[in-house]
């Protein structure tokens, strides 16, 4: 089975560090409170900074260090006796099996921030589901797309005799 891209690994660190603005512009206001506060600083401003802390902590753990490494690690694909398989989760494997001539349409997606590392995604929908093979490579994406056009189109010239 095929692997995703190794850039999607920065492209999910990159766009996980941006949910990050918040809460350090929560810790930098409530730092600049202390400054500005009487000596006798209540102690739940300091249990807020703290759970605030810690909870970005946490955050950068999982969701900057540990998770774009297991996406990468456990999200595969590949086209296979005429259907797409996707096999996707970190702690709940799950496999998605699409037959090839029931794929009704084909997009690639392509977001500012995985421009810059060169990524696109692709959706294949069908009339029951919609499946979801992020951060290919551009080239890869498109190649993708067009393989399986043109799978369907010979198993619809097939058919139609």
């Amino acid at each position: 089975m095929k692997q995703i891209s190794k850039n999607a690994i920065k492209y999910r660190r990159v766009t996980s560090a941006l949910y990050l603005i918040i809460p350090i512009v929560i810790l930098v206001v409530l730092c600049v409170a202390l400054i500005f506060t009487p000596s006798e600083v209540d102690i739940y401003l300091y249990i807020a900074m703290g759970g605030i802390l810690l909870i970005t902590l946490i955050y950068v753990g999982y969701f900057i260090v540990l998770e774009p490494m297991l996406k990468y690690k456990y999200f595969r694909y590949q086209i296979e006796n005429g259907e797409l398989i996707v096999e996707e989760g970190i702690f709940t494997r799950k496999r998605h099996v699409a037959p090839l001539f029931r794929i009704q349409n084909i997009d690639v997606t392509e977001g500012p921030i995985m421009r810059k590392f060169g990524l696109s995604g692709i959706t294949f929908a069908t009339a029951s589901e919609t499946l979801y093979i992020t951060e290919l490579e551009k080239e890869e994406a498109a190649a993708l797309r067009q393989n399986v056009r043109e799978i369907i189109n010979k198993s619809k010239r097939g058919s139609s005799v």
